[in-house]
């Protein structure tokens, strides 16, 4: 386990508002059961790894993720960055966009990682294996999971997601404006 994890995740990069921790937790909560639903292989393919608890790490919003991705009962918790838990296996991190990009198949991981855009530490295996199995998917795990919501939640969540993109490229122009 990665004991000292939290001491090494920075503060918030982005100039985003805080997000409602109770609202972000509701949705990705709703969207990890619906990508269960509709990608059930993806959690068979993580084996063993699938006890690790990862943490990712949106580097430019105001919150952190950690997850476990067992089959049959996924866990996901939202988190403000100061009180992120420090027992962990994998820590990944990048902007909100680069993640986006990952699990919608528009980027590589190993581009990312090899140009530092995305940061990894901990278990190694467990990271392999996530990305292995993301890759296997060759679908887009967002725009798909977020088909598998009811109609209210469905409008909801592609409300949500293009409102947090938009924030997030605002804030991406704001940033290199004032560089």
């Amino acid at each position: 386990m990665i004991d000292h994890i939290t001491s090494a995740i920075p503060p918030l990069r982005g100039h985003l508002p805080p997000v409602p921790l109770p609202l972000a937790g509701f949705a990705i909560r709703r969207l990890v059961r619906a990508a269960y639903t509709r990608f059930p292989d993806f959690f068979e393919r993580l084996g063993q790894c699938a006890q690790a608890t990862y943490l990712i790490d949106p580097l430019d919003l105001s919150f952190v993720l950690t997850m476990q991705l067992r089959a049959g009962r996924p866990q996901l918790r939202v988190y403000r960055r100061a009180q992120a838990p420090t027992q962990v296996q994998a820590r990944i991190a990048g902007s909100f966009h680069d993640l986006m990009d990952l699990l919608e198949g528009e980027q590589d991981s190993d581009a990312l990682f090899f140009s530092r855009q995305l940061e990894i530490e901990g278990d190694t295996e467990a990271i392999v294996t996530l990305r292995n199995a993301l890759d296997n998917l060759n679908a887009d795990v967002v725009t798909d999971s977020i088909s598998a919501l009811r109609p209210p939640l469905r409008l909801a969540a592609r409300l949500a997601l293009r409102h947090v993109r938009r924030s997030v490229q605002h804030s991406m122009r704001q940033s290199h404006h004032v560089a």
